[in-house]
C-alpha cells in the first residue's frame, strides 16, 4: 500500500478551518509548478504500488519544503 496526499491550487475558496490543514508549498516555482499549490493533509490517499504507473509526476518538493512539511504534519498530528 502506498500512501499519498493531493495538492491543490484552490486554496482561497476553502474555509478557514480547512486552510489550517493545508500546507503551502513555498518553492512551487522551483519544482516546476506553474502557480502556487498547497498540500491537502486532510485526505490520505491509498494506492496499490501497481497503480502508480498511471500517475504523472509533476514535481518534487525541495529539501526546504520537505523539512517544513514534516514539521507542519507532526505539529498538526499533536494538536
Amino acid at each position: 500500500m502506498v500512501l499519498a496526499l493531493s495538492i491543490t491550487s484552490q486554496y482561497s475558496s476553502k474555509s478557514e478551518s480547512i486552510k489550517q490543514k493545508y500546507f503551502r508549498i513555498m518553492d512551487w516555482y522551483e519544482v516546476g509548478l506553474r502557480k502556487p499549490f498547497w498540500v491537502d493533509t486532510i485526505n490520505i490517499l491509498r494506492f496499490s504500488p501497481s497503480a502508480l504507473s498511471h500517475f504523472r509526476v509533476i514535481g518534487k518538493l525541495t529539501q526546504r519544503d520537505k523539512i517544513r512539511f514534516v514539521k507542519f504534519y507532526v505539529d498538526r498530528r499533536k494538536g
